[in-house]
């Protein structure tokens, strides 16, 4: 499926489909960003630590899981590039939750190359358990027109 710039109207709202991370997926991403905090790994660290209580997941790497349950949704072909991301972390999400992203165009403008636009999201992650916001932000793409 591909969503393409025409097809996206102010209001349009998007629900990806569900994910969660998996404790190798924040080894692998505490190594390759130098952030070895003991809080992302190490569970009996994380059990003294308030609030929390639980090892947490990175928040760079949430914002990319957002970023990326986007993309998806959309589909590679229309996305000619990602402009800017914005996240405010609100919520711990711990390796397991289970979680979502909704969707929401909330601006959109053509371009003056006239073969795509750009397209500006507000994004939602939200955890199952309980509908908890984790985060929010907005997503500024640059969109295909059909071909």
């Amino acid at each position: 499926m591909a969503i393409w710039f025409e097809d996206l109207k102010i209001g349009n709202k998007y629900k990806t489909k569900s994910s969660i991370f998996f404790q190798y997926e924040v080894k692998i991403f505490s190594e390759v960003a130098y952030d070895r905090n003991p809080l992302h790994l190490d569970s009996e660290y994380a059990r003294k630590r308030f609030p929390f209580r639980k090892m947490i997941v990175h928040g760079e790497l949430i914002a990319s899981r957002m970023t990326a349950l986007g993309a998806l949704l959309i589909g590679y072909d229309p996305i000619m590039l990602h402009k800017k991301t914005e996240t405010d972390f609100l919520a711990p999400l711990c390796v397991g939750d289970a979680f979502f992203c909704e969707y929401e165009v909330i601006d959109k403008k053509i371009s003056d190359h006239k073969r795509y636009g750009e397209v500006i999201f507000n994004v939602k992650l939200i955890k199952k358990e309980l509908d908890i916001l984790v985060a929010e932000g907005t997503r500024e793409l640059v969109i295909f027109k059909k071909p």
